[in-house]
């Protein structure tokens, strides 16, 4: 009988595990912000730069209860279609400005040496994307239990910030504790059955 009780638990162990990975595997949330267009800023006092950061939007989202972030990545463009599609150098971030994320530099201003992709000598958007790290979860970790992460820009240099839409993605897996308890609810259905029988 015990073998057949500890066989019944095992079994529903790997069946829980396989369930709980299949129902799971490939879970994502995706947000996407709208393109926004800043207001010029023709002071050329290079003194002045870089300007008070500011907030593009807000990343709104839910995890679902039993799941946690496993990854993620932020992605869009230097420029839109509204205006010329360029935009003025600057810094994109998120986590209240501690995760830089895109740098849009001016190869005429900058020397094109720089970190970051050229976004003001093109009349065409430019793409970029960011891949989070464990430690950038980790630092997100307030912001993803609250459900909103904000996405700010600094602004290096005149004219003014042009994005496209920006998209942020998580994808999502489910936590330790819940895979344990679906597997405690099918082994303890496997035991009762087990121990029904006449």
């Amino acid at each position: 009988m015990t073998k057949r009780v500890l066989g019944a638990i095992i079994a529903a162990s790997v069946l829980s595990l396989g369930l709980a990975s299949s129902a799971k595997a490939g879970s994502i949330i995706t947000v996407t912000l709208p393109e926004y267009n800043g207001a010029p800023d023709f002071d050329f006092n290079s003194a002045d730069y870089p300007l008070a950061p500011v907030t593009i939007g807000d990343f709104s989202f839910a995890i679902p209860v039993g799941d946690s972030v496993s990854g993620g990545t932020i992605s869009g463009t230097f420029g839109n279609a509204d205006v010329n599609s360029t935009t003025a150098p600057s810094d994109y971030f998120v986590d209240n400005g501690t995760i830089e994320v895109a740098a849009c530099d001016d190869p005429v201003f900058v020397g094109g040496g720089s970190p970051g992709l050229p976004c003001d000598s093109s009349f065409t958007p430019t793409a970029w994307s960011y891949t989070f790290t464990a430690a950038d979860l980790a630092n997100l970790s307030a912001e993803i239990a609250a459900g909103s992460i904000d996405f700010t820009v600094d602004q290096n240099f005149a004219i003014a910030v042009q994005t496209g839409t920006t998209t942020l993605t998580l994808d999502l897996a489910p936590e330790p504790a819940t895979i344990f308890i679906f597997t405690g609810g099918l082994a303890g259905i496997a035991l009762l059955r087990r121990f029904r029988k006449p």
